[in-house]
């Protein structure tokens, strides 16, 4: 593993980690997205924010009138950061699921993903991770290159963790993955604080120019007949550059 010592490392123009100030979006419990990219929130209603029992939250929409953005409907934020391979990251945040997509009419939705990063140019794979709600389940699914050379880009994934998901209820989620496409790789999940996945292998693609980047909100590319929605808040990111010998070289904690 490369031991990163440079204050600031840059590929294709992106900043990826300033070790010296990194900013962190908004939590959104502050009814703010300040510090997200907004670029796949097409219309001003598909983010609002609500305020309920003194918290607040993001609702994200999508409704079939609505224009496809990049070949799905979605309503996305992102968090600008990119790291490096090889880099130990923590993310945490909560969501709530609307009774409204109960329905077996509800399309395959993704909630969040870590979306793979290619030189410009060079057409996107799956996602290395996603949480996504499919036919009233909670699913997990992993992309790595082998998952893909298996199943192909159309194939379901590596299913990590599924279960019928929680409806009118706030689900607190955790992730910590080290974010390599080796063997090195490892993902674990928290779910209300239950570690449901414990992943040792490959996640993502070697070719990637950066590590995974996060994506919160909404999104299908399945058509759909009603407005959709859901909520996100409190969204916490940590990172940890780890050296050759296996100890934290720069680390950048949120509480």
């Amino acid at each position: 593993m490369k031991t990163l010592i440079c204050s600031s490392i840059f590929v294709f123009g992106l900043n990826l980690i300033s070790t010296s100030s990194v900013a962190l979006p908004s939590s959104l419990a502050n009814c703010s997205a300040n510090g997200w990219s907004l670029k796949r929130i097409g219309v001003e209603e598909a983010l609002q924010f609500i305020t309920t029992n003194g918290t607040c939250a993001a609702k994200f929409s999508i409704e079939p009138t609505h224009d496809q953005i990049s070949d799905g409907w979605r309503a996305e934020i992102q968090d600008p950061l990119h790291f490096p391979h090889e880099t130990l990251a923590t993310y945490e945040f909560s969501t709530y699921l609307p009774a409204q997509l109960k329905g077996s009419d509800t399309p395959n939705l993704v909630l969040a993903q870590w979306h793979d990063n290619k030189v410009p140019g060079t057409p996107a794979q799956r996602p290395p991770f996603s949480l996504r709600l499919r036919s009233g389940h909670i699913v997990l699914p992993l992309f790595n290159q082998q998952v893909v050379d298996r199943h192909g880009l159309d194939g379901k994934g590596q299913i990590l963790f599924s279960q019928p998901a929680q409806f009118e209820k706030w689900t607190r989620w955790r992730i910590r993955a080290f974010w390599s496409p080796t063997a090195k790789g490892s993902l674990e999940v928290w779910m209300n604080g239950k570690r449901i996945v414990r992943y040792r292998g490959p996640i993502g693609y070697a070719h990637d120019i950066t590590a995974p980047y996060f994506k919160l909100g909404i999104y299908t590319t399945e058509p759909f007949n009603k407005p959709l929605w859901v909520y996100h808040t409190d969204y916490r990111r940590t990172f940890a550059i780890v050296n050759s010998y296996g100890k934290i070289q720069t680390q950048d904690r949120y509480k």
